[in-house]
């Protein structure tokens, strides 16, 4: 009925520029092709999301070989390359409802000039056609331009696709590559891993203070080669109800699910950042992934932060407020949880 009121109206066909009349006709036509395109932009999208799970998990495995510099790069191109594809979406959705938004401005003035029974001279030049004629150029413009750009963002995104090691990657991801869990998995989405180390000598209980309490104190220990987490009686106690087959007693958990190797942490620190701070917003926080991957992006290049110290926190807010006391000197005003470093004697 719109359409119809649209094209078929006389008033309309002689109030508006064979060019505007054309670039409406090409905008109710290529309805279907942007939603096409959208779609596509957000096949990419949940691509780059699947790749993200993926390198995650090889991030998180010991038994993967991987290319630090090389890894380090992608990880920073990750989230420009996303941001591309929302630029694209988020343009390609403006488009749609400006268009939509001016064709039923078009037809409540061809209806309102119908039936007041004006003469087209009248709407000639009201300052009602001026406003919308003049909306609607500046949104042809704005067509052309965004269709420009988004034929560029795609040619970035496909050739990010192409890249030898994304392509081995996505190799990876659609082989269905078995989901890794890393250390600092949120106790209420527990699944059992092998990521802990069997550490189950009385010296290494002793030094994490494996008690049935609370422990909130993490320790680095380059004496001992180990990372000790901070825990709660909770945490535990739901892994030992959760899974009473794989765990016997309090200490076995805390042995195979807080206490890891020293170098798990500062082999390898840029991806190590990457790897707990995307754990930490995506497991513990459930947060959306592009949300986990943004903020392990910006989260990976804080050379002054320890990543085991991202592993002992339980939530963002806490690695945030760390971040905060750092920047401004004042490590001591940190309590969510104490640090201890033990450093090897020279």
């Amino acid at each position: 009925m719109e359409q119809s009121v649209i094209y078929n109206n006389t008033v309309f066909n002689n109030l508006f520029s064979p060019k505007e009349f054309e670039f409406l006709n090409y905008m109710n036509n290529s309805l279907e092709k942007i939603d096409d395109i959208i779609e596509k932009e957000k096949a990419n999208e949940n691509m780059i999301i699947k790749f993200i799970d993926n390198l995650h998990n090889m991030l998180s495995s010991n038994s993967v070989n991987i290319d630090l510099e090389t890894t380090n790069n992608l990880i920073s191109e990750l989230k420009n390359i996303l941001n591309l594809l929302n630029d694209n979406i988020k343009t390609l959705e403006n488009n749609k409802q400006t268009y939509h938004e001016i064709k039923n401005d078009i037809v409540d003035l061809s209806l309102k000039a119908n039936s007041e029974n004006n003469s087209k001279n009248n709407y000639k030049s009201s300052s009602e056609l001026t406003e919308l004629r003049t909306r609607l150029n500046n949104f042809a413009n704005t067509v052309e331009k965004t269709k420009s750009q988004i034929f560029l963002n795609d040619i970035k995104v496909d050739t990010f696709f192409t890249k030898p090691i994304v392509k081995k990657y996505l190799l990876y991801c659609s082989s269905g590559i078995q989901n890794i869990t890393n250390s600092t998995e949120y106790v209420e989405n527990l699944e059992p891993n092998s990521q802990g180390t069997e550490n189950n000598s009385s010296d290494s209980l002793t030094n994490s203070k494996a008690t049935n309490e609370d422990n909130p104190v993490l320790i680095i220990s380059e004496r001992d080669k180990k990372v000790y987490l901070p825990y709660s009686k909770k945490e535990v106690l739901t892994y030992l109800e959760q899974y009473p087959e794989q765990y016997k007693s309090f200490d076995e958990v805390i042995s195979q699910k807080f206490i890891f190797p020293l170098d798990f942490y500062i082999k390898h620190p840029v991806v190590a950042r990457f790897r707990e701070s995307y754990s930490l917003v995506r497991n513990k926080e459930s947060k959306p992934k592009i949300e986990a991957l943004k903020f392990a992006i910006d989260t990976m290049f804080h050379y002054e932060l320890n990543p085991a110290i991202i592993a002992a926190c339980k939530s963002q807010n806490q690695i945030e407020n760390y971040l905060s006391c750092i920047k401004e000197k004042r490590e001591n005003e940190f309590t969510d949880f104490e640090i201890k470093f033990e450093v090897s004697p020279l």
